[in-house]
């Protein structure tokens, strides 16, 4: 699929199996170890050429393209160590399902599904390490790195190409837990209010704002204390940070959440915790998928048990 001109330059030819891939997210699986900073200032650049034309990172890919990056040392080796499936054998023990089409994993807190600034190797390039066969797996959806729970992998492009299908339609429904501050009143409520992405203090951050995207979480109570309480929301729309937004404008920001939260309300109640108390704990489907159980879950670790 590719070749090599250079160490400073490279020319990939697309085939059927990536045809309606984005130019960025095909580079992004093609150039392993680069960073993604860099994948997006070269397209910027006009460093990065389909048929020998200037491209954007959301231009759609056809069967036969050909995909050129030129003047920039792409060697992965230069970025970042390689990954050896040693390395890696650990994650096997947070594989919940697998089959010849999908991975579902149980992602640990603390790891970004992507590798990035402070982190040189995320959970997509660990997974590709793992097997032979994984290597050319992409993720069907996206968690914080705070956020624990059930992520899905697609070992194809073909089950990924279905997957996002199945997303966009609607057709899976995602649930998360949460511990959030303060004892919960507000019963069993569909949130919808729009978000909007904004930097604030350097941060990129999510706020709600009239100049925002629909966004709709349905939240209800499942135990609460003098001083937390422990939701299930099930996230109707995806937009980035839409639970951790939503629940801070509502004035119970969840536990643990170093950027969405409420410091007097920290002072005041004296809880804390070591990690971002959010989870996602399962995932169902609507409509039967060929060799995908209806469900999958990842049971909450003990720190969502409220005394």
């Amino acid at each position: 699929m590719s070749k090599l001109d250079s160490n400073k330059s490279r020319t990939f030819n697309v085939n059927s199996e990536h045809a309606g891939q984005r130019v960025d997210n095909f580079l992004l699986r093609e150039l392993k170890g680069v960073p993604r900073s860099l994948i997006y200032k070269l397209i910027r650049r006009a460093k990065v050429k389909v048929n020998d034309k200037k491209t954007s990172a959301s231009t759609k890919l056809n069967t036969n393209d050909k995909i050129s990056v030129r003047d920039i040392d792409l060697r992965p080796d230069k970025f970042r160590e390689r990954i050896n499936s040693d390395q890696v054998e650990w994650l096997k023990e947070f594989i919940i399902f697998e089959n010849e089409l999908v991975v579902a994993i149980n992602k640990p807190i603390g790891l970004s599904v992507h590798a990035g600034t402070g982190q040189q190797n995320g959970l997509i390039e660990m997974v590709r390490s793992l097997r032979p066969d994984l290597g050319q797996s992409d993720l069907v959806h996206r968690l914080d790195k705070l956020t624990s729970g059930c992520i899905l992998i697609a070992k194809k492009r073909s089950a990924l190409r279905s997957l996002h299908e199945v997303f966009r339609a609607n057709k899976v429904s995602k649930y998360y837990d949460a511990i959030v501050y303060g004892r919960w009143d507000l019963g069993d409520i569909e949130i919808n209010l729009k978000l909007e992405r904004k930097r604030i203090h350097k941060q990129s951050v999510t706020v709600v704002s009239s100049n925002g995207k629909e966004s709709v979480s349905r939240i209800s109570l499942l135990k609460r204390n003098r001083n937390a309480s422990h939701l299930s929301i099930e996230l109707v729309t995806g937009r980035m940070h839409q639970i951790r937004a939503h629940l801070h404008h509502l004035g119970f920001p969840i536990i643990g959440d170093p950027k969405y939260k409420d410091n007097l309300m920290n002072e005041k109640k004296k809880i804390s915790s070591t990690r971002m108390l959010l989870h996602a704990t399962k995932m169902v489907f609507h409509e039967q998928i060929d060799g995908m159980p209806k469900e999958l879950a990842c049971k909450p670790s003990n720190e969502f048990i409220l005394d």
